[in-house]
C-alpha cells in the first residue's frame, strides 16, 4: 500500500493539478483511492503537528512571561527594602556616639563606661596583630588620655578640598553582594585635637572608626583607626 501511495505521489508531483484529471492515475480509481487516502493521512499528521508545535510555543511564552514577572517582582521587593531605611534607628546611634566622644572630651570616664556593653571586642588603633581587646582596656586607654591632655575637643566630618562633609555613615550600594540599608555599623569620620598637658603643644589626628551596638543600645563592637605615632612626633617636634 505504502510502496502504491509513494509511486502516486511522485507520479502526481509530475502535473499541475489543473492537468490531474489526464494523469494515468484517473484511469486507475484504486490506485487513486489509495493515494487519496494517504494525502488526506498526511494532511491530518501535518495539521496535528502544527498545532502541538504551536501549543508548545504557547506554554513557552507563558512560562516566559510567568518567570519574568516573577524576577521583576523580586528587584521591586529588592528596591523597597533599600528605598525604605530606617533612619530613625541611624539618628539614634549618632547620637549616642556624638553623646560617647563628648564624654571623653568631659574626661568623664565614668558616663563613657555605662555606654559600653561589659562584653564589647575593641581593637586599637596601634597594631597588634588584630588581637581584640575588651572593655577594661579601651577605659584604660582613654583615661590616658585624659591624663596626659587636655581641652580635647572633637571636630564631626570629613575634610574636603573646599568644605567639610558629613561624618556619620552606614549601609552600602557596593560591593552588590554585601549591599545593605540597615544602620548596623556606624562608620564615624573626624579630626581629634587637645593641649599636651607636659609640653603644652597643640596636637591633632584624623581619626576613623567603626562603631556597632546591641538591642539594648550599648556599644558591643569598635574598632579605631589613627596614627598613634604621629601625636608623638607632634609632641616631640621642635619649635
Amino acid at each position: 500500500m505504502f510502496h502504491i501511495a509513494e509511486k502516486a505521489r511522485e507520479h502526481f508531483a509530475q502535473f499541475p493539478f489543473a492537468t490531474f484529471q489526464n494523469s494515468p492515475l484517473n484511469s486507475n480509481p484504486i490506485e487513486f483511492c489509495i493515494f487519496k487516502e494517504h494525502l488526506n493521512n498526511s494532511n491530518f499528521l501535518t495539521t496535528n503537528n502544527m498545532k502541538t508545535k504551536l501549543l508548545g510555543m504557547m506554554l513557552l511564552a507563558v512560562l516566559t512571561l510567568i518567570g519574568c514577572k516573577e524576577q521583576a517582582s523580586q528587584t521591586e521587593m529588592a528596591a523597597e527594602t533599600m528605598d525604605t531605611p530606617d533612619y530613625a534607628d541611624f539618628d539614634k546611634k549618632v547620637e549616642m556616639i556624638r553623646a560617647f566622644y563628648q564624654a571623653h572630651c568631659n574626661e568623664d570616664l565614668e558616663a563613657q563606661s555605662a555606654m559600653l556593653s561589659d562584653t564589647m571586642v575593641w581593637s586599637p588603633p596601634a597594631w597588634n596583630g588584630n588581637q581584640m581587646l575588651g572593655k577594661e582596656d579601651l577605659l584604660a586607654a582613654l583615661k590616658a588620655y585624659h591624663d596626659n591632655y587636655e581641652n580635647i575637643q572633637w571636630h564631626e566630618g570629613i575634610v574636603m578640598a573646599d568644605s567639610t562633609v558629613n561624618g556619620y555613615w552606614s549601609g552600602s550600594v557596593f560591593p552588590e553582594a554585601t549591599a545593605t540599608s540597615v544602620a548596623d555599623v556606624i562608620r564615624v569620620y573626624g579630626t581629634w585635637t587637645a593641649t599636651h598637658t607636659e609640653s603644652g603643644k597643640e596636637i591633632g589626628v584624623k581619626f576613623f572608626n567603626l562603631t556597632t551596638f546591641n538591642e539594648d543600645g550599648l556599644v558591643v563592637n569598635s574598632s579605631d583607626y589613627f596614627d598613634v605615632n604621629g601625636l608623638a612626633v607632634q609632641i616631640a617636634a621642635e619649635e
